[in-house]
């Protein structure tokens, strides 16, 4: 075995030795410093907010139409102090 291809079999060894060390524990391929790295870890330990409950369209539909109807009734003066 000449020199270049035992430094060739040295090298893809170590990094395939360095892979299986690392595992799960690898560095995301899209981070390209530690602080790229970090961010992204950081997003990803993030817990997604809880869902708002659904209203109804009856409750939603009620509620924008009062809030259009004073809204025109303000702009018409009915009531002038709200």
């Amino acid at each position: 075995m000449s020199r270049a291809e035992e430094s060739k079999h040295i090298i893809t060894t170590l990094i395939q030795e360095a892979k299986d060390l690392l595992g799960a524990a690898a560095p995301d391929a899209d981070a390209l410093t530690r602080g790229q790295q970090k961010k992204i870890e950081d997003i990803q330990a993030e817990k997604p907010s809880p869902k708002k409950p659904k209203l109804s369209k009856n409750t939603t539909m009620a509620a924008t139409a009062k809030v259009c109807l004073h809204s025109m009734a303000r702009c018409i003066g009915l009531f002038s102090n709200t």
